[in-house]
């Protein structure tokens, strides 16, 4: 007999860091960010942004058990992990989201997820991903979860030796690549770095991923008449129903990304409030603040 034990059925459990959401109700507005090159990105802090993990436990006989969750209580297309043990931790799950949850069989539990942007990702070897969805605009509706993530690059090469990335850069592992492609579903490579222009033909996720090289200037740069041509190409392809989901990146997935955010969601309807705080929570992330 498997008895379940945590989350306590019917609960609700939040997804942020204490650190997450002591930067969520903080008075920015007084805080001020030394100068920066945001083409010059350096790893300068301790990276925050993974979210919080959710704790299964359970009583059982079993040496090898079978969690089972789901949005549906028919348990239908639910995740499937074996565990060693009476106990786990998941992550990346939605937010404002009724789980179903069961293990070996058994009468299944239920939990919410507490609504509240955003949805951080965590992807081994990358920082600063996160679901572009889950943001309320302001007549009530909500930007739809699961389509667009955003984050930092996914690989650290040099292309002909004419290109070197510092250290501080990312590579995204074989435990990350999964996470991408069979958690996230990653179709398209958004990538928006100059740097990369002329030296990568194929995303690091593989050649089943669609890799979209789009270099741009962030911030007003990204407005200026020479940048219309792939400011028309990004929007295109946000309007392409097909090329969903995709991970838009550049170095940092703070500058440049969290440009095209900041306009997504203004066109979208997402407030001025919520707008802000997107972009700046990129810095409790390891690149440094941005205000």
């Amino acid at each position: 007999m498997t008895v379940l034990h945590n989350p306590a059925n019917g609960s609700v459990e939040t997804l942020h860091t204490d650190i997450q959401k002591e930067f969520y109700g903080r008075n920015r507005e007084s805080e001020q960010t030394a100068d920066f090159e945001w083409a010059n990105l350096k790893r300068e802090e301790e990276d925050h942004s993974a979210p919080r993990k959710i704790y299964f436990s359970w009583s059982t006989e079993k040496a090898v058990s079978v969690l089972e969750l789901a949005e549906t209580a028919d348990f239908k297309d639910a995740f499937r992990v074996e565990v060693a043990g009476q106990d786990t931790c998941l992550d990346n799950l939605k937010i404002g989201q009724k789980y179903f949850w069961r293990v070996n069989g058994s009468e299944p539990w239920c939990f919410t997820t507490e609504d509240m942007a955003p949805r951080w990702i965590s992807v081994d070897g990358l920082a600063n991903v996160r679901d572009n969805g889950g943001w309320k605009t302001r007549d009530g509706r909500k930007m739809k979860q699961g389509l667009l993530y955003r984050g930092c690059e996914m690989e650290f090469k040099s292309y002909h030796d004419r290109m070197v990335y510092e250290p501080s850069h990312s590579a995204v592992t074989e435990a990350g690549k999964k996470v991408m492609l069979e958690n996230l579903r990653i179709k398209t490579d958004l990538d928006l770095r100059i740097a990369a222009q002329g030296y990568l033909y194929e995303s690091p996720l593989g050649e089943s991923v669609n890799l979209q090289l789009i270099p741009v200037s962030p911030y007003h740069n990204f407005l200026v008449e020479e940048n219309k041509p792939a400011v028309k190409r990004i929007f295109e392809l946000l309007a392409d129903e097909n090329a969903y989901p995709i991970y838009c990146h550049c170095w940092g997935g703070i500058d440049r990304t969290g440009t095209i955010a900041f306009l997504l969601e203004a066109y979208l309807g997402v407030s001025w409030e919520d707008m802000i705080l997107d972009y700046e929570i990129s810095s409790i992330a390891c690149w440094g603040r941005r205000s």
